[in-house]
Order: C-alpha cells, then sequence, then structure tokens
C-alpha cells in the first residue's frame, strides 16, 4: 500500500494484494444421491490465485466541496478447477462528492459501477467438462442526499434518493443463450429531527422502495409446472413498499 499526496493536493492511494489458497483433495461421500462429479470444486473451497489492486484519488477544490474517485480490480484464477468456476475478473468504479451550499444545507451524491465476469466449465456425464460459459454481472447505482439545518440548528431536515440496476448475463458456447436478469432498486427516504432539549430529540422518517426483477426462472411459469421443481413455487420478489417511523431519544 502507497500513500501519496500531490503538489495539487490530490491524495492518492495506490494498493496491491497477491493471494494464494491451496485447499485440500476431494473426497467422495458415498451416501450422496446422486453421487458428486471428482472433479467437480466449490468456488469458495477451491484452490486460487489472486491478484488485485485499486487505486484512489481525493481532491477538495476548496474547503466547502470534495471529490474521490476509486477504481478496484481483481482478478482470480482457479486453474486446478477442471469442474466449476475457473476464472473470474472483478472491475468496479466509484464517485463521491459533497457540497456544503451554505452553513444549514449539504449535498451529497455518489456513483458507480461493478462488473464481475466469470468463466465456468460443466459436465452433463459426471466426468471432464463438456460444457462452457461466461456470466457477466453489471451492477449500477447513483444516490444522493440534502441535508437541511434549520431553527437555531435544532431541526434537522434530509432527504435520499438511491437508485441501482443489475444485469445478469449467461452466454452458452455452441448453445443457445438464456435470456437476461434484471433488477432494480429506487429507494426515497425522508427523514427530520428536532432537539427538544439538550438531551432529547424527536426522529421521523419516510421510507419508500420499489423493487422490480426479470428472472427467466421464475416468469411466467406456473407454479404446477417447471417452477416447482427450479424454485419450488417461488415467484419473482417485485414489490413496493412505504413505511413511517417516529422515536423518541431520551440521553441521560
Amino acid at each position: 500500500k502507497l500513500s501519496y499526496r500531490s503538489d495539487n493536493d490530490i491524495d492518492w492511494l495506490i494498493k496491491a494484494e497477491h493471494a494464494q489458497r491451496d485447499a485440500s483433495g476431494y473426497n467422495l461421500v458415498a451416501q450422496t444421491d446422486p453421487s458428486q462429479n471428482l472433479l467437480m470444486r466449490k468456488y469458495n473451497l477451491a484452490d486460487r490465485v489472486r491478484e488485485a489492486g485499486s487505486i484512489s484519488a481525493s481532491f477538495n477544490p476548496n474547503e466547502n466541496s470534495s471529490l474521490s474517485l476509486s477504481v478496484d480490480l481483481a482478478q482470480d484464477d482457479y486453474s486446478d478447477s477442471l469442474v466449476g468456476l475457473t476464472e473470474s475478473n472483478e472491475i468496479r468504479y466509484n464517485l463521491d462528492s459533497s457540497i456544503i451550499l451554505s452553513e444549514s444545507t449539504s449535498l451529497h451524491a455518489f456513483a458507480g459501477r461493478e462488473v464481475i465476469k466469470s468463466h465456468q466449465a460443466g459436465s452433463q456425464t459426471f466426468t471432464v467438462a463438456d460444457w462452457f460459459a461466461l456470466n457477466r454481472d453489471t451492477t449500477d447505482s447513483f444516490g444522493i442526499g440534502l441535508k437541511q439545518m434549520r431553527m437555531d440548528n435544532r431541526l434537522e431536515l434530509g432527504a435520499d434518493l438511491v437508485l441501482m440496476h443489475a444485469l445478469g448475463e449467461i452466454r452458452i458456447e455452441n448453445a443457445a443463450n438464456f435470456p437476461d436478469l434484471e433488477n432494480s432498486l429506487k429507494t426515497l427516504k425522508l427523514h427530520a429531527s428536532y432537539q427538544l432539549r439538550d438531551n432529547m430529540t424527536v426522529n421521523a422518517a419516510y421510507w419508500y422502495e420499489r423493487y422490480d426483477a426479470k428472472d427467466w426462472a421464475l416468469d411466467n411459469i406456473d407454479v404446477d409446472t417447471l417452477s416447482s421443481v427450479i424454485g419450488f413455487g417461488e415467484t419473482v420478489a417485485d414489490y413496493s413498499v412505504q413505511a413511517l417511523m417516529v422515536s423518541l431519544r431520551y440521553r441521560f
């Protein structure tokens, strides 16, 4: 890890990592029915070599604002796994900023993207790999919030909005591709707190959340057909919820 401040007051942080995991061999459990493939390896238990790194920069253009940007990379190699996850590559981008608009008002925001590509080998015959797949998962997120102090800093008002969208792509070599998987999340929070006394505060909040998903394994399938095998009658978790919360905090 290396940290450095440049002449233009930018704080840099650079990290590099190497990790190696060695696991014991796979022993077949005779009581398992159907039996497991001796070549199969679970990704969280398999031999793995990881190379990872990150770089981030933080900058304060003036005393009322700040900006930070980071990039994270990771590559996992499961070269000893003949059936299972064989390789994974991950990259993340994050941007955070905050601005003090006045003595009583501040604004903050963030945006990010995460992309994970993974290679998978499978077997239909419980022996060597005979099919291969590439999975690509992309997640985008954005958020913005506002905080306002009123009435001699006794009343604090705030609002936060968060938007997220995820896309999962499955590509099978020499075969038809699965439909994409999608889900999105929208969250709005409004909150307020009022300080009645030095040791007593009233808090109130309103929370709205909306979640939408598309899952080919569950969409448009009746509970008495294939869905009962894949998801045991499970349905896509589309929902919207509203919550109102009020609390009193007293400090002794």
